[in-house]
C-alpha cells in the first residue's frame, strides 16, 4: 500500500503517542487524551454523587459524607485513568479524526 494510502493509527495514551507520532502531534493527541479524561472523571464523579445521593445514603452525619465525597473522587480520578467506561478513549479517537479530516495535521 502507499504511504500516502497507509492507515492511520495513533496511541491514545501519552506513553504510546510520542512512539508513534512526531513530537507535535504526540504532544497533540496527549492532550486531547488528558482532556477527554477529564471529562469522563467528571462525569463519572457526578454519577457516584447522584448514587450517594439516593434514598438508599440518607441518615449518614456531615463527617460520612464528606469522606464519602473524597473517595468518591478518588474513585472517579482512579477509574478515568485506568479506563473506566472507555469514554475518554472514543472521544480522543473522535477528536483526532475529526482534526485530521479538517487537515489541522498530517497523518503520521
Amino acid at each position: 500500500m502507499p504511504a500516502a494510502m497507509a492507515p492511520v493509527t495513533l496511541g491514545l495514551r501519552p506513553t504510546t503517542a510520542a512512539g508513534a507520532l512526531d513530537s507535535a502531534q504526540g504532544t497533540q493527541a496527549a492532550k486531547l487524551r488528558q482532556a477527554a479524561e477529564g471529562f469522563e472523571r467528571a462525569l463519572l464523579r457526578q454519577m457516584l454523587k447522584e448514587v450517594r445521593q439516593s434514598s438508599l445514603s440518607t441518615g449518614q452525619s456531615t463527617v460520612n459524607q464528606g469522606y464519602s465525597q473524597i473517595a468518591d473522587d478518588h474513585l472517579a480520578d482512579h477509574l478515568a485513568r485506568t479506563g473506566g467506561l472507555g469514554l475518554a478513549d472514543a472521544m480522543a479517537r473522535q477528536m483526532i479524526q475529526q482534526i485530521q479530516k479538517a487537515g489541522l495535521t498530517k497523518a503520521p
